[in-house]
């Protein structure tokens, strides 16, 4: 758009009204394709770069083959196996079980991940990147609320500051700062240090034009308004919309796909250039989609998977293609890392299993029925990091009220002293 900023000086400077007939008709080419440019800057697809999942030989990822290995040997039953030449580490098939087969316990997993953790740890800080190398991506579809702008904070102080980036996808240019107290939240992240997180508006139309999303995307997205004002909102479809995002922007960029609802605690280095997912507490038949790596383009036979671009509307299961083990690990050619690693509370709040090993639960409120809004409510002191070793903790911000204290969990009650207060601290 600079363009149509040097026609406008040429013509007011009285040097400039000089120049002779060819530099002008040159000068009305530069403020018609100015103009042009005015009209269309706003409209070209977005451009990220992302070695580690982009496809792209030319551009190799910085990851060493033994930090992928590391996790590739603690592949679970339902994904991708540990190829020939990696031998398998069964701690975390082994400490996520059924109470039948002898219950979970989850302190055997997070030893596997602790001991991998100091290594991944040494190796990152050799690591220096010129381009992006591990892209990743969220969506967020209201004024920004006090626990995802800690989701954002912990991005920022845990990922690697010159290879990471987070784009936070938006449904309106500035609808995350709508309020006075998303912007001041906003601001905070901005003002914070490394690992950068960019606001970036989803324009779904442009980003399907002639993609296999495009009739899909003008039949069912284009004529709804995803924007909301409010934190949580169920109205039709916002529930489900993330699941279509998810594959949406995985194929055409590739990298890592957050939910909102997470708190990262370590940096995801080791993973970078994977096609992931977790398992879903202990049933290897399952996986939980909230985190996701995928290659560029790999994304495209999921999306075929079930007929879901010639469905009626959007998007209700989008999400239950990415649920099922078999079909992500055939599909997708990916890995289900142990629940432990992004979700290890989960295994005590889950619902369906007893007789964990697990010291935590024996500590936070809610005895064995469990709490799922313990980051707000369980004091920080009582046991401190027991989740050392953990890349995160998806907190399921889909599961308040029964057994869960808040309603609406986007904007909970924190308790003083909490682990949201703690991480608050630490990730300032």
């Amino acid at each position: 758009c600079m363009y149509v900023i040097w026609w406008w000086h040429a013509k007011t400077n009285k040097y400039a009204l000089k120049i002779n007939f060819m530099v002008r008709s040159r000068m009305r080419f530069v403020l018609f394709f100015g103009l042009f440019r005015l009209v269309y800057c706003e409209d070209e697809i977005p451009y990220f770069d992302n070695t580690c999942w982009d496809n792209d030989p030319l551009t190799p990822c910085p990851v060493s083959k033994e930090a992928n290995e590391r996790y590739i040997s603690l592949a679970m039953a339902g994904g991708l196996q540990a190829p020939d030449g990696i031998k398998a580490d069964l701690s975390c098939q082994e400490a996520e079980r059924h109470h039948n087969l002898g219950g979970s316990n989850v302190s055997k997993c997070l030893e596997a991940l602790r001991w991998r953790a100091k290594l991944d740890i040494e190796e990152a800080r050799n690591i220096h990147c010129t381009k992006t190398a591990a892209l990743m991506h969220t969506w967020w579809d209201g004024p920004l609320v006090r626990v995802v702008a800690l989701f954002l904070r912990s991005f920022r102080a845990t990922q690697h500051p010159e290879c990471a980036k987070l784009i936070v996808w938006t449904p309106q240019k500035g609808s995350e700062r709508s309020t006075q107290t998303s912007a001041a939240l906003v601001r905070q992240i901005e003002q914070m240090q490394g690992a950068p997180v960019v606001f970036q508006v989803l324009n779904t139309r442009l980003l399907a034009k002639n993609t296999i999303f495009e009739s899909f995307v003008e039949r069912t997205i284009v004529p709804k308004d995803w924007a909301t004002t409010k934190p949580g909102d169920k109205k039709e479809g916002t529930a489900h919309f993330s699941d279509f995002f998810q594959l949406f922007v995985l194929q055409r960029y590739g990298g890592i796909y957050f939910d909102a609802d997470m708190v990262l605690l370590r940096d995801l280095y080791p993973l970078w250039g994977l096609n992931f997912e977790y398992q879903w507490s202990f049933i290897p038949e399952k996986l939980n989609n909230a985190v996701q790596g995928l290659r560029k383009g790999e994304a495209k036979r999921l999306i075929m998977f079930g007929n879901k671009l010639n469905s009626p509307g959007c998007c209700k299961g989008w999400g239950n293609t990415l649920w099922h083990a078999k079909v992500v690990k055939t599909l997708s050619q990916s890995y289900a890392l142990p629940c432990t690693a992004f979700d290890p509370y989960w295994l005590r709040m889950d619902g369906h299993h007893t007789g964990e090993r697990f010291k935590p639960s024996l500590a936070y409120p809610g005895g064995a029925q469990g709490d799922r809004n313990w980051l707000w409510r369980a004091n920080y002191n009582e046991v401190k990091d027991w989740y050392d070793g953990a890349f995160g903790i998806h907190w399921h911000g889909g599961a308040g009220g029964p057994r869960g204290g808040d309603t609406n969990v986007w904007e909970p009650t924190i308790k003083a002293g909490s682990y949201i207060e703690h991480w608050e601290s630490i990730y300032a």
